[in-house]
């Protein structure tokens, strides 16, 4: 019996033995971050180390932050090496006082362990008064991208004036002025009879009074600007229709038509048809006007090839205008331009790569595709038969079709004039609209015309003073870039809330005027915060992962 006890006493303290060798390891995790305090521009390393007695390497450690040490949001899971330490390079979406912690989940032959929570101070950086995107804009697929690969929105206005010799109409206060409504896109239109005063002559002085100047207030107030190559009424030698308003092929190419329509048309059909000035023959030493209409605008291109306030070339202003009087069609000029067009188009963007590789040429209706990279399509006010009455049907329609064009083509588009009459009496509908539709399709626009007078598009009156109705409803939140690309926006002016589909994590950018602050951040799933880029009124979105619908109440 003594020697039975004896056994049983051996086996138990046996097992004891085993079950004792089974027990899990512990293990311990340390944490700390720098630079500490950080700027929210800094980009922050967390770095630690998990030991097990001495450093444990390949193992999941989990680094987290939180803003009240309540909620804790997962920043990235990280291995740790062979010494058991680990890092990883953040860049904080929050400001202020963030908590910062590493979690061990344990494994085999390892329990579990949570680090120290490491105080993280991150302050605002000075804001720029104002920002734009980021390098050169370029085309992507249907979208327009920055250097960075940033997903870009362009919203302003045309600015008028320079195509017409009105030197004096364009100053830094509008700049600044369109700035603060949010406008991050200036069209810009000049004109070839100014370029070229004289055949082979070009005028620098023309473009240092007018695009040269312009660009430098542009890029001070964080504005981009496409420049226009303008027509309107042709030439300035036709003034049968307008007496001062006129502009495009130089005096020196149509000044032996007849000054009637019927001369307008026959300058137009000339030169679609390749012929030289004033419909002249062809020859070595004589070019087609298309040819000197190439080589002028490689001069224009050479000379702004390096700028990235530049956003990009509209190459012919309204290919298809033909004055104020769509009823004589000298050569069949609406049969004609379509056919030619789309030829001349790849011609000309292929004059300008020679030159300027980088920057987007923007082109318009009615031609097809060019078929050329890094090209954008630019119609002007679709749906619109007159700038009086707004038919909605017709222009939702007409947008839809808009879109459709640019998905088959797979290039981004560019609304380059769109607009109507204050005086109009639903102008505030149509905008409002408008706006909509672009929001909707992230589609990019470009109102005309910001300027002072007395026509009733113009933003300003003769005073200087807001066209109230025009401004309050073209004042109003979008998206003008986005990290990811985003699948809609929207804005509700009764509740002010600006909405955004998107793919978690996504840093975005939001133009808020005519808004000061934020009253409310909604996502639908893990996390969003604000932070302001700029003195101006442009506001932050982060949202992490998971999120795929944010909203925004603006007060």
């Amino acid at each position: 019996m003594l020697a039975l006890s004896l056994l049983l006493l051996i086996v138990a303290a046996g097992v004891g033995k085993v079950e004792a060798a089974k027990q899990p390891q512990a293990t311990s995790v340390s944490l700390q971050s720098s630079p500490n305090p950080a700027l929210s521009s800094d980009v922050i390393l967390i770095s630690g180390v998990l030991k097990a007695g001495k450093g444990l390497g390949n193992q999941q450690v989990e680094v987290k932050y939180s803003a009240d040490q309540a909620t804790w949001i997962s920043i990235s899971v990280v291995i740790s090496g062979r010494d058991g330490k680990f890092s990883y390079s953040w860049k904080p979406t929050l400001q202020g006082t963030i908590y910062l912690q590493a979690v061990f989940g344990g494994a085999s032959g390892y329990r579990s362990s949570t680090s120290n929570v490491v105080v993280q101070q991150v302050n605002s950086p000075t804001l720029p008064m104002y920002v734009g995107y980021i390098g050169f804009l370029t085309v992507q697929g249907t979208q327009f991208v920055d250097q960075a690969g940033n997903f870009v929105v362009l919203r302003g206005a045309n600015f008028f004036g320079y195509e017409y010799g009105l030197f004096g109409t364009h100053t830094e206060a509008d700049y600044k002025k369109m700035a603060s409504w949010g406008f991050n896109l200036v069209r810009l239109p000049i004109a070839w009879n100014f370029i070229e005063p004289e055949p082979n002559q070009y005028d620098d002085t023309y473009l240092q009074r007018t695009v040269d100047r312009d660009l430098a207030w542009a890029e001070k107030y964080g504005i981009h600007i496409i420049i226009s190559m303008h027509q309107y009424g042709w030439s300035p030698h036709f003034t049968w229709f307008d007496s001062w308003a006129t502009a495009g092929l130089p005096l020196w190419a149509a000044s032996t038509y007849e000054n009637t329509l019927a001369g307008e048309g026959q300058s137009r059909a000339d030169f679609w048809n390749g012929l030289g000035p004033n419909g002249s023959p062809v020859s070595e030493s004589n070019p087609s006007m298309q040819d000197r209409f190439f080589a002028m605008w490689q001069h224009v291109a050479r000379r702004y090839s390096s700028s990235t306030v530049v956003a990009g070339y509209d190459i012919f202003n309204e290919p298809y205008s033909y004055s104020i009087d769509y009823k004589l069609r000298p050569d069949d000029l609406w049969t004609l331009v379509p056919k030619v067009l789309a030829t001349f188009h790849a011609k000309l963007v292929d004059s300008i790569r020679i030159v300027d590789p980088i920057h987007i040429c923007f082109w318009e209706a009615p031609s097809d595709s060019p078929n050329r990279p890094n090209t954008a399509y630019s119609p002007h006010y679709p749906g619109q038969g007159d700038f009086e009455r707004y038919d909605a049907v017709k222009v939702r329609s007409a947008v839809e079709r808009v879109i459709a064009v640019s998905q088959a083509w797979n290039v981004p588009v560019f609304v380059g004039e769109w607009g109507m009459l204050a005086s109009a009496g639903d102008v505030a509908t149509y905008i409002r609209d408008f706006y909509d539709l672009t929001d909707k399709y992230l589609m990019s626009s470009a109102w005309w015309s910001y300027g002072k007078g007395g026509f009733q598009m113009y933003l300003l009156d003769q005073s200087g003073n807001e066209r109230v109705v025009l401004t309050q409803n073209l004042i109003r939140p979008y998206l003008g870039m986005s990290s990811t690309t985003p699948s809609y926006s929207s804005y509700s002016p009764d509740t002010k809330e600006f909405r955004v589909g998107l793919q978690g994590p996504c840093e975005m950018r939001v133009y808020v005027s005519p808004f000061r602050d934020v009253a409310q951040v909604n996502v639908d799933s893990g996390s969003a915060s604000t932070f302001w880029v700029s003195v101006n009124y442009v506001m932050g979105v982060s949202a992490t992962s998971g999120a795929s619908q944010v909203s925004v109440i603006l007060v």
